[in-house]
């Protein structure tokens, strides 16, 4: 139902009155210009979408309503008509102006020409969408009413709920939906999604549109609002990365490489409005976007022609379940946000040395409590979480800790002899030492939010160690 019954008039008959002026627009055969950098969907080889842009999209029937610039193709001697100052939109105008909650949120005592330039868009958009969705210039209400009352909903509401949705790059699911937690999902994005969260090819600057689109699902994050008192700081929050909430998303990230191993991570955050738009474009779904670069830098390299690693139901098991374990941990230790905030950072690393020295500061914020005998103590702690999951590994994972500690060493003091493809011995094979302490990073953060008595390592050194 409609909030404001005098908005909704006016906004309905400046509608009525606009599409009776595409219509005789239409009538002239005079132009209309399309959308541009319009989306396009196809799907690689390996499955993964492809999202690129047309230069020109449908039409933008938006573009009827103001005066046409330059020549007009219509009948000989007439001249096209600016909706804009039909009474019934001067009307709309000039309620917004006196209507306080509107005026206020649209800054016009600071900004005077925003409120009625955003009506301009507000109501081409309105009009545009409505005869794209329904695909008639006739006007009825209960067609009008639905895509309205998004419009009303951001006018007037103090705060506007939202989804938050994080695609997950380079990754297939077996699962079109899986519960992760009370408030977040594994969803598999539909076609809507893919157009509406096309990147803008011409001004993605320092980002890869190609890495960007590289996702067939995402997770989903609900029970979010973003404050809605002023319109130019509502536009700048759904701008912020920092605005989105970051911690139980690099939560989920951290858990997803612990369970699996995989090179992944994230290039966009979206926030989907629940029950409001601020504007609307054609047919596609209303949707606030922001890059970032949360993945590896050689994802970059063409990595979306490669073949796409899957996860399985049991899999997605193992990461929720860890989920929520990891999240309450991290809340009351600030060892675990540590060691979390390290093992996503050396995934994404340009540079092997620093993705490997995050390894290092992950695993001895977890298992360290003083300078004293360092490596000694990491290697002995280590080595005694193995025991309680895989203790035939125990007394080799000892020996790696401290062959690990010796590449820290010529690392942290630029060695000139050192071989970021360096290798040691594991059974019968060799492992990366880099690689190395990636495992075990990832193993002692499950291990420790699993077995949260541990979280005190002293406890490791007495239950563990001297009672075993």
């Amino acid at each position: 139902m409609p909030i404001d019954p005098e908005l909704v008039a006016l906004f309905r008959q400046s509608v009525m009155v606009g599409l009776e002026h595409v219509r005789r627009i239409q009538g002239d055969n005079a132009y209309i210009g399309k959308h541009r950098d319009w989306p396009e969907l196809t799907w690689r080889a390996n499955g993964l979408p492809q999202i690129s842009e047309q230069y020109e999209g449908p039409l933008d029937y938006a573009d009827a309503l103001g005066p046409k610039l330059g020549f007009y193709v219509g009948p000989p001697g007439a001249q096209r008509a600016d909706f804009f100052e039909d009474q019934s939109f001067v009307a709309l105008v000039e309620y917004a102006q006196r209507n306080p909650r509107i005026s206020g949120y649209l800054e016009m005592a600071t900004y005077p020409p925003l409120l009625a330039e955003t009506f301009k868009r507000l109501i081409g958009d309105i009009i545009d969408r409505y005869v794209h969705i329904n695909n008639t210039l006739d006007f009825a209400d209960d067609k009008f009413l639905p895509i309205y009352s998004r419009v009303e909903s951001y006018l007037l509401s103090d705060a506007l709920p939202v989804a938050v949705l994080v695609p997950i790059l380079c990754v297939r699911f077996e699962s079109d939906r899986f519960e992760i937690a009370d408030n977040m999902e594994l969803v598999k994005l539909s076609d809507q999604l893919h157009l509406a969260r096309s990147p803008s090819w011409r001004s993605s600057f320092g980002h890869d549109p190609r890495v960007e689109t590289s996702a067939t699902h995402a997770i989903m994050l609900v029970g979010y609002t973003i404050p809605n008192e002023r319109q130019l700081a509502m536009w700048q929050v759904l701008n912020r990365a920092d605005a989105y909430p970051l911690r139980p998303i690099d939560v989920f990230f951290a858990c997803l490489r612990i369970a699996t191993a995989l090179p992944t991570g994230y290039a966009q955050l979206l926030a989907l409005p629940l029950d409001w738009a601020d504007g609307y474009k054609a047919d596609l779904l209303p949707l606030e976007k922001t890059s970032v670069k949360n993945y590896p830098p050689w994802f970059e390299n063409g990595y979306w022609n490669e073949a796409v690693p899957f996860v399985d139901a049991a899999a997605l098991r193992n990461v929720a379940d860890l989920f929520v374990r990891m999240r309450d941990a991290a809340e009351g230790n600030h060892r675990i946000s540590i060691a979390i905030r390290r093992l996503n950072l050396s995934a994404i690393r340009a540079n092997q040395d620093d993705g490997f020295l995050d390894c290092m500061i992950g695993l001895e914020a977890l298992l360290c409590d003083g300078n004293q005998e360092m490596t000694h103590k990491i290697a002995m702690r280590m080595a005694a979480l193995y025991k309680l999951e895989d203790p035939d590994r125990s007394a080799g994972v000892f020996r790696e800790i401290k062959s690990i500690y010796g590449f820290r060493s010529k690392v942290v003091h630029g060695s000139a002899d050192i071989d970021m493809g360096a290798t040691m011995p594991r059974g019968n094979a060799s492992v990366s030492v880099i690689d190395a302490a990636a495992e075990h990073l990832r193993f002692a953060i499950k291990m420790l939010v699993t077995h949260q008595e541990y979280l005190d390592v002293t406890q490791i050194d007495t239950k563990l160690l001297i009672e075993a």
